[in-house]
């Protein structure tokens, strides 16, 4: 299978995340929701740290996949994500991206 454009996807994805993690009734309380649909993890706990800094973690079978940390500047112009951990192939992950709105 080929997939020249996986690093804009991924990209993708990770931006919508959050709202994706909030459509599988994951609450912002740092608990372990199910995910369905999603082959690379299982469960998802997403933990609101304050009025500008998310945690999600991602686990599958019980063991954490991947970690992002989301920080939104005051203005709400901007953000930062940082993910690290493990890909579903084994790799070793640790992306920064920064989103500023238009």
């Amino acid at each position: 299978m080929s997939c020249p454009n996986f690093d804009y996807a991924l990209a993708a994805y990770y931006l919508i995340l959050p709202s994706e993690a909030s459509s599988n009734l994951a609450k912002f309380d740092g608990k372990d929701y199910p995910v369905k649909g999603d082959p690379s993890r299982d469960m998802v706990t997403v933990k609101k740290i304050d009025d500008n800094n998310l945690e999600i973690t991602n686990k599958k079978g019980g063991k954490v996949t991947t970690m992002i940390k989301a920080v939104y500047a005051k203005d709400g112009k901007s953000r930062v994500e940082t993910v690290t951990g493990t890909n579903a192939q084994g790799q070793k992950v640790n992306n920064v991206t920064s989103w500023d709105k238009q």
